[in-house]
């Protein structure tokens, strides 16, 4: 399985799968440096399957048949819908934990798009203050200075798995008083039959090329 390598086209592979955005589907997007495409559009005729991402929970039939006629224009590739969904948080000693709507967290993310996890905790009435950074950020001492005092006015602080692993590398694990919680992502099929078709896609294609 090879990550981020749709434009790696000198590698062989057996399948495409190309993943876009419902908030920012890649037929309304440009390439680099106006907008956020590594390759024009009519890249995506090489797509085997392309799943759509992070899709509202109510997704509506005429919206879904209005992206899939938007997709045809560009590929003729299998299309799936997908939503994000959270699992019970870990802390920071790896046990599974709750957030507790009666208690203030402290979220902090550097990921592109957090809104899905505003949405989660919005959903729960959990009261939290977000403190968000650039994607695939580093953080500086000083920054995890300011976590560490800002945090003090707070119960937890919530963060993701991605950013856990920077995070659990400073002294912010060692220093802070809070609790550390991270929220496990997950991606679920819009639709059971999506899922079903999409398993028996990858057993086909994992029988073919198991010796």
């Amino acid at each position: 399985v090879l990550d981020d390598g749709f434009q790696h086209q000198y590698v062989k592979r057996d399948l495409n799968i190309l993943l876009t955005d419902f908030n920012n589907p890649f037929y309304k997007d440009s390439v680099l440096p106006i907008g956020g495409l590594r390759e024009h559009r009519k890249g995506a005729e090489r797509a085997d399957i392309i799943i759509v991402t992070k899709c509202p929970k109510d997704l509506s039939p005429s919206i879904e048949n209005e992206i899939k006629k938007r997709i045809s224009y560009y590929s003729s590739a299998t299309i799936f819908f997908t939503r994000i969904s959270y699992e019970a948080p870990i802390n920071h000693l790896n046990n599974k934990t709750s957030i507790d709507s009666k208690k203030k967290y402290l979220l902090i993310t550097s990921i592109a798009n957090p809104n899905s996890i505003y949405e989660y905790l919005n959903e729960n009435k959990v009261q939290f203050t977000a403190k968000k950074y650039r994607d695939h950020h580093n953080f500086t001492k000083t920054q995890i200075q300011e976590v560490i005092n800002i945090s003090r006015q707070y119960h937890a602080i919530i963060t993701t798995e991605k950013d856990w692993m920077r995070l659990k590398e400073t002294k912010l694990v060692n220093v802070v008083s809070s609790d550390i919680l991270r929220l496990r992502m997950n991606m679920e099929f819009i639709y059971s039959k999506e899922n079903l078709k999409f398993k028996d896609q990858i057993t086909t294609l994992l029988n073919k090329t198991t010796p």
